[in-house]
Parts: C-alpha cells; structure tokens; sequence
C-alpha cells in the first residue's frame, strides 16, 4: 500500500499523530505550511496566537500526485468548529477523482464540524475511516501511541494487498 498523510500543525498536536501515522502505514509526510497569511477581518486569538479562521492562505507542501497514493490520510486541528485553512487551502488546490481517505483531527472543545466540511469537500471520494483526538489534558490518553497504532493497522485492513490480517485489526475497527 502506497499512502500519503496529508497535515497542518500549529501546536504540535496534529504533527505527532501524523509522525506516528507516517511510520505506521510507512507512508509519504506532506506538511502544508502557511506562506501568506493575507489580509482578514476574521480573526481567532488562541493563547495569544491570532489565527486566521475564514481566509485561504497560500500555502506550500512537498510535492503531491494524489493518483500515485492507494490511501490519503488527512489531519486537521480544529479552529473554532472548522479545519484549519491550510487544509481548506489545500483541498481547494486539488482535484481528486476515485481517491480513498481517512481523515483525523485534533480538537480541545468540540469538533464542530471540522470533519464533515473535509468529507463534503470530498465528494465523490471514499472515506475509509475517521479518527477524532481530544488535545486537554483530561483526555489526553486518548492519543496514546496504541491507540493510534490500532488505527493504523485497520486503515491497512481497509485497502486490499496491504498485507496486514484482518485478524489484527478486528478491535481497532469503527463500527459506525
């Protein structure tokens, strides 16, 4: 299986889910970065940082075929109950056609609707999976490594001719 984790950090928490997702599934890292924030009136302050909610900033990432990857795993913190614009950049930047997806994001609150936005994005496309991963301090095991891990083995069990036995991955399957 060829796959590609698609992801933008801010805190770092995205990055270390996509880190251990990157080694899991032996896939292709693709950072976006922001390189031009622009000019907005909307503007989201978190911890003294102001974050840009509703613009689509330029952006810049290594270099992407979508057709090249048998699975695409896209990661997203959630800003204020959306994704963050970098994906949003980044998925307006891009056609995909027959693609398959698992998507994740981070949240401290709520996930809003960070996670259907990427799917309605996506139409036409198969989503194989979606993860959700609390970032508080009460909640933190839940990106635990295991946790994460499992998450990868049943994204393998998903695709055909990646080897892994369904065995292995039939506690980490979503029953939804």
């Amino acid at each position: 299986m060829n796959a590609a984790v698609v992801f933008f950090s801010y805190e770092g928490n995205t990055r270390r889910i996509a880190d251990d997702l990157v080694e899991d599934l032996d896939a292709t890292a693709i950072p976006l970065t922001v390189t031009d924030t622009g000019d907005d009136p909307e503007i989201y302050t978190w911890r003294n940082h102001v974050i840009h909610v509703s613009q689509t900033p330029t952006i810049r990432h290594p270099e992407f075929e979508p057709e090249e990857y048998d699975l695409i795993v896209l990661g997203t913190p959630v800003w204020s109950g959306s994704i963050s614009p970098a994906l949003r950049s980044f998925l307006d930047s891009q056609e995909f056609f027959r693609r398959r997806f698992a998507l994740f994001c981070c949240y401290e609150r709520r996930v809003g609707s960070a996670l259907s936005d990427i799917r309605d994005r996506l139409a036409g496309n198969t989503i194989v999976d979606e993860a959700r991963f609390c970032t508080t301090e009460r909640y933190a095991a839940s990106m635990t490594r295991d946790r994460i891990r499992e998450w990868a083995r049943t994204l393998c069990a998903d695709i055909p001719g990646s080897g892994v036995p369904q065995e292995e991955v039939a506690l980490g399957r979503k029953t939804t």
